[in-house]
């Protein structure tokens, strides 16, 4: 087998592998986002509207406060499955607040760790991280009807089913812990 280069459509971060990944291992997007590193090209430089601007604003607001969420959860449970699922969601939505940040020309976010926004108790910070990742599918569709830019659609679809994958493995994690 040969490694080769991809580089996810979403995020633009590169990944080295044998074969395409089924979703990037950074940002969550499908496997229909990853190409091959010599295809890709910057497409960031977005002209934003006024309404899409505002979108993009609270998406980063969204997403900073998710990835500080999970960074929480992941520093103060006990149980080491839960522990390393919040840190791959903290980092999933950390990259996405990054990529926000870049379509804004804003500074990257910084994600800090405050215990006082989460709890040790895993049930309740599923059950949260369940509630927060339905509201951001219901924002990103809402922005996804509103976007006119096509980059803007690309990574508004992209993130609707990165969330709802997210949605998925809350539901099955709270089936583990009944």
């Amino acid at each position: 087998m040969q490694t080769k280069v991809w580089r996810c459509k979403i995020c633009a971060e590169p990944y080295i592998g044998y074969e395409r990944p089924s979703n990037c291992p950074f940002c969550g997007a499908h496997q229909e986002y990853i190409i091959p590193a010599e295809d890709w090209k910057y497409e960031d430089d977005v002209q934003l509207s006024p309404k899409s601007r505002k979108n993009m604003e609270e998406a980063l607001k969204l997403e900073i406060s998710n990835a500080s969420f999970y960074l929480c959860v992941s520093k103060v449970s006990k149980d080491p499955f839960i522990q390393g699922m919040f840190k791959t969601l903290s980092n999933i939505e950390k990259e996405h607040a990054s990529l926000h940040a870049r379509i804004l020309k804003a500074p990257k976010p910084d994600i800090d760790f405050d215990p006082k926004l989460c709890t040790a108790i895993d049930k309740n910070s599923v059950n949260e991280s369940l509630e927060r990742e339905t509201s951001a599918v219901k924002h990103y569709g809402k922005f996804l009807g509103e976007a006119k830019e096509p980059r803007l659609r690309e990574i508004f679809k992209a993130l609707v089913d990165i969330e709802c994958d997210h949605i998925q493995l809350d539901r099955e994690v709270l089936k583990r812990l009944k």
